[in-house]
């Protein structure tokens, strides 16, 4: 197919955070045998953005592909590329977003993919073809970890609720690896004995929001109060760790729980389950190995990548119910 892509080329659109997902999407897509034509969101601003999309628009695409995330792309010319063109967004945050954001764009692409499996129904609802797809890993380990470096770690940045479950672990000797480059994360992966897989959205443990005013701020100002599963669900196996993850709606659709990926739901349990793990090594094994089978077969974002646009293209050649 030839895919055009109007996107963001770094990580949040800032060259200091690297190529960003959207770009290496579009590495995918090429592996797979596309032509890829990028117009970059981030390469201008939004006045100049309309200027080159009316010239995007002179080329004919199977589709035009979009991971919108403010309000970057400007309404008008996109509407006018929906008219001739098969446009479509990936919304990746609807188990939060969706009411504030999503819904309110969705009506202006011709097609929509969601990683949020409750949300195909309110797409519906307004009319829009979706799909339903997954974050997922871009790396992955021929084999799993065997070279322990640290007991227990976590990769990730900083929240009043990360900054509290810190706190409660003293004394566990935990690794957090805050602010770390993709290949030191993926080094702390695979040799650390438990990986942890910590929320980033709001915690409603009252121990928690009491426990700092910077918590009680979060609860009056943090928009992000549902958990959503994120690409480290993939990660941490397809790298070859084992995982101990905070328990969110829909992980069993692609781990099992117990077998491949551990779970935890309180400071309680996560504490039980720390100290299970590191003194159960068989078990442990036998999941993480599990874990890592199951992730590079079936959750790597060229596993993602090649189903919705099969998805995709059956839609545009009317082959796929909604």
């Amino acid at each position: 197919m030839k895919i055009g892509c109007i996107i963001t080329q770094y990580g949040y659109g800032k060259k200091e955070n690297g190529l960003s997902l959207e770009y290496k999407f579009t590495e995918i897509f090429k592996a797979l045998g596309h032509e890829v034509y990028c117009l970059w969101t981030d390469d201008c601003d939004k006045f100049q953005l309309a200027q080159r999309m009316i010239i995007f628009n002179q080329q004919k695409y199977d589709f035009i592909f979009f991971m919108p995330m403010l309000d970057e792309i400007p309404i008008p010319e996109l509407d006018i590329l929906s008219e001739s063109q098969y446009t479509v967004a990936w919304f990746g945050d609807d188990t939060w977003r969706f009411e504030n954001y999503s819904k309110y764009f969705a009506r202006h692409f011709k097609h929509i993919i969601t990683t949020d499996k409750f949300s195909l129904g309110r797409y519906r609802s307004l009319g829009c073809d979706v799909t339903l797809s997954q974050w997922g890993s871009l790396d992955h380990a021929s084999k799993p970890g065997t070279a322990w470096k640290y007991a227990v770690s976590f990769v990730g940045g900083y929240s009043a609720y990360r900054r509290w479950i810190e706190k409660n672990l003293k004394g566990y000797n935990i690794y957090f690896g805050s602010g770390v480059s993709d290949d030191e994360m993926k080094e702390i992966i695979s040799t650390s004995v438990i990986n942890l897989n910590l929320s980033n959205s709001l915690s409603w443990d009252v121990r928690c929001i009491f426990s700092s005013v910077k918590g009680l701020r979060e609860v009056a100002r943090r928009r992000k109060t549902a958990e959503q599963i994120k690409a480290r669900n993939f990660e941490i196996p397809a790298l070859g760790g084992f995982q101990l993850s905070n328990y969110v709606l829909g992980l069993e659709d692609y781990l099992k729980i117990g077998e491949e990926v551990a779970v935890f739901t309180t400071i309680e349990s996560l504490k039980t389950q720390i100290n299970y793990y590191l003194t159960h090594e068989e078990e442990r094994q036998k999941i993480l190995v599990a874990g890592h089978q199951r992730a590079i077969t079936e959750h790597l974002y060229i596993h993602r990548i090649r189903k919705f646009l099969k998805e995709i293209n059956e839609a545009i050649h009317g082959n796929r119910d909604r």
